[in-house]
């Protein structure tokens, strides 16, 4: 219980900035962690209807699943696509999924995200605003 209040505070804290990766990843390096912050940086850039595109297609187990243990900002930003209706009933899907192991959010997490690359390449979301591209030297 420890370890993941751990993970969501940190994650949290990444998630408002207030924590660079490299730092984030050093913390707890590799696992459920570093999944963790690549989900929350692929989905919090993503437009609103980027995110009804993806609720529209992704299994809603999955998504109940990969939005067991993130922080409340990424949660917020899916749930302001939905409604009421919808958001009550993913929560009590999350809930009655219980404990579950992280590897198995870390897979429904990775799912997520391959399906949203995936309605990238279709041309029916983006991932990253224009502009907020990076750049090497």
């Amino acid at each position: 219980a420890i370890v993941v209040t751990v993970l969501i505070t940190i994650g949290a804290m990444y998630a408002r900035g207030n924590v660079p990766p490299d730092l984030a990843a050093a913390l707890l390096i590799g696992g459920p962690f570093v999944a963790l912050i690549g989900f929350i940086d692929d989905l919090l850039g993503v437009s609103d209807a980027g995110i009804r595109e993806l609720l529209s297609q992704v299994d809603k187990k999955t998504l109940s699943m990969a939005l067991k243990v993130v922080p409340d900002e990424l949660r917020d930003h899916i749930f302001k696509t939905m409604s009421m209706r919808a958001v009550q009933m993913l929560k009590e899907d999350m809930e009655v999924l219980g404990p579950v192991r992280a590897r198995d959010v870390t897979k429904a997490q990775q799912d997520v995200v391959a399906l949203a690359r995936k309605l990238e390449a279709e041309g029916k979301m983006v991932l990253k605003a224009e502009g907020e591209d990076e750049y090497v030297v």
